[in-house]
């Protein structure tokens, strides 16, 4: 495997757990959104109306401050802030955090962990391997701290960095070094599993770490020389998972080469 592997980096939806949100759970997300500003602010326009120009103007700009700025998180509340404005609406303060904790919740009231996760997780310390969670996500980490604590996965990790708190999204290489520098392992001596192709790979090339994709919940087509496994507990077997194609980095795989439009879009969160 050349270096040895002293760590096990992972990302979290559609590789640790599963992200269900239906069409249906989000749209009721935004009704009770839209009940709750009734409350505060009396009139204001239909759910539906929210959703389209709150929401998606939310996601557009936030995309293409990402593209321009070299992928560094932006405080979501500030988008709430400049897309409810541009509807004549100003909210309380207090109000942008509670529509994020609103939305944050609808999603993660849906996700559903591989069920090998813990087991895998807690062998792969026993080995005296260090785990670490590497997660894109606008929703604030303590929610997804207190999920994860729900399904006696907090404490499986050795590190939990969110974009939210680092201030850095995947696949720029400073979300992964946080995570390293913490554990105290270089990147030759560490392993990234995740499911997507441009931030996952593609950011774990960039750094330095040797990618596995991961296609347990979400399946995109690997790069030349990517390893897949299609369960966490092949983790088990870094050895023949690192084998499966040779060198994780052959074929001169680079960041610049990967797409960041490939496969399916986040949820809507990130993750």
């Amino acid at each position: 495997m050349g270096d040895t592997v002293r760590a096990v980096l992972l990302d979290l939806g559609h590789t640790v757990w599963d992200v269900r949100l239906s069409a249906d759970d989000w749209f009721a997300a935004w009704q009770k959104l839209h009940g709750r500003l009734r409350e505060v602010l009396g009139d204001v326009p239909p759910p539906e109306v929210l959703y389209r120009e709150v929401w998606e103007r939310v996601l557009g700009r936030r995309l293409a401050y990402f593209k321009a700025r070299g992928y560094r998180e932006l405080p979501p509340e500030l988008l709430f802030a400049e897309a409810f404005g541009r509807l004549g609406l100003q909210l309380p303060s207090r109000l942008y955090r509670e529509c994020l904790e609103t939305l944050a919740r609808a999603e993660l009231d849906t996700v559903c962990p591989a069920p090998e996760a813990p087991g895998v997780l807690a062998e792969l310390r026993r080995r005296g391997l260090k785990v670490g969670l590497v997660s894109n996500t606008m929703y604030p980490a303590e929610l997804v701290r207190a999920r994860l604590e729900e399904f006696g996965l907090r404490d499986r990790f050795d590190v939990l960095a969110f974009s939210s708190e680092v201030g850095w999204r995947k696949p720029h290489p400073a979300i992964f070094q946080f995570a390293l520098d913490r554990l105290g392992v270089s990147p030759a001596n560490a392993v990234f599993v995740g499911d997507r192709v441009y931030e996952d790979v593609g950011g774990a090339l960039r750094v330095g770490l040797r990618p596995v994709l991961s296609h347990r919940f979400w399946q995109e087509d690997p790069p030349a020389g990517v390893p897949v496994i299609r369960a966490l507990d092949e983790l088990l077997d870094l050895a023949a998972v690192l084998g499966k194609v040779g060198a994780p980095c052959a074929g001169g795989v680079t960041l610049g080469e990967l797409s960041p439009d490939v496969g399916r879009p986040e949820p809507p969160g990130g993750h």
